[in-house]
């Protein structure tokens, strides 16, 4: 097993090959207390793939966890949902840029790379998916230039990408 992998349970995968019709049965458990319930119930509406405002919603409030895994599969899942992806949803986003919680910090496998680092390329990886959408540019590109600062390699190229694609004379630059 990879360093650090989330192990999703059985019954999660089970769920998600219901489809659509297992999404009412999901929705609610994003509220529990539970982290781990709550990255299951992401990864299965993720697996599902049925893209809606409710459900870009209810994720997008995950991205406020104190715990890196649900924000980290949040911000994964969300990057299969770009067409649903709302200026409520970029804020969330931009604001998560800003957090650096000492735990995401701490390195978590032996090549350096910490949870932090994991956010940062699971934000770019949806802001590029954002990106082809042709809607909220001027945020995705306020987003995408933030991210090009940061410490992993990885992310600032997705990051550089997701501004090209906005073709803005500013992204441009920026990228």
């Amino acid at each position: 097993r990879r360093q650090r992998q989330m192990c999703i349970r059985d019954r999660s995968y089970a769920l998600a090959a219901k489809g659509k019709p297992a999404i009412a049965k999901v929705l609610p458990l994003l509220e529990s207390e539970d982290p781990w319930i709550q990255i299951n119930a992401i990864f299965i509406l993720g697996e599902i793939g049925y893209e809606s405002e409710e459900i870009v919603k209810a994720i997008s409030i995950l991205l406020d966890s104190s715990h890196q895994q649900v924000v980290r599969q949040a911000l994964d899942t969300l990057a299969c949902m770009p067409n649903q992806i709302n200026e409520k949803c970029l804020s969330s986003i931009s604001s998560l840029l800003e957090k650096k919680p000492n735990d995401w910090l701490k390195v978590l496998v032996n090549r350096g790379w910490t949870a932090l680092d994991q956010i940062n390329f699971n934000a770019s990886m949806l802001l590029l998916n954002c990106s082809f959408t042709g809607k909220y540019k001027e945020e995705l590109e306020e987003i995408l230039t933030k991210l090009l600062n940061f410490s992993t390699g990885y992310s600032a190229k997705v990051a550089s990408l997701g501004l090209i694609n906005l073709k803005t004379p500013t992204a441009l630059n920026s990228a």
